[in-house]
C-alpha cells in the first residue's frame, strides 16, 4: 500500500536544493494517520521516497489559451492530482484544441487569475 501527503513539504527554488533523507517526522504523522484510519496497513515500512512535482501557488489547476497565441492550450500544475482527473482534463484540453472552446466552466483554472 502506497501512503502520501499532497502538502506540506517546503517549497523549493530548484531541486538540486531537495533533501531525499527520509524524513522521521512525517513518517511518524503517516503512520498516526494509518494507525487512526487504517490500522490493517500499518505493516513494515517498505520503503520512503520524496517525490517532486509542480503546482500553482495557489493549488489549482492552469487550463487556459495562451494570452497571445490562442491557438496554444496551456495546462500546468497538476502535481500528481492530474491524474486523478485525467479523463476530465483530456476533454477539455481536446475541446480548447480543436474547437477553441470547452462546455465546462474553466473560469476557476485561467492563466489570468495570477495578474495584477
Amino acid at each position: 500500500m502506497k501512503i502520501s501527503t499532497c502538502y506540506g513539504w517546503e517549497t523549493l527554488s530548484s531541486p538540486t536544493q531537495v533533501d531525499y533523507t527520509p524524513s522521521q517526522l512525517w513518517i511518524e504523522d503517516i503512520r498516526q494517520f494509518i494507525r487512526r484510519y487504517v490500522p490493517s496497513a500499518n505493516g513494515q515500512l517498505m520503503s520512503t521516497r520524496r517525490c517532486l512535482y509542480t503546482m500553482t501557488p495557489d493549488k489549482h489547476f492552469i487550463i487556459d489559451s495562451h494570452p497571445d497565441y490562442p491557438h496554444i492550450v496551456i495546462a500546468a500544475g497538476f502535481c500528481g492530482r492530474g491524474f486523478n482527473f485525467s479523463t476530465l482534463l483530456g476533454k477539455i484540453l481536446a475541446d480548447l484544441a480543436l474547437e477553441g472552446k470547452t462546455e465546462h466552466d474553466t473560469s476557476l483554472f485561467k492563466l489570468s487569475r495570477f495578474q495584477q
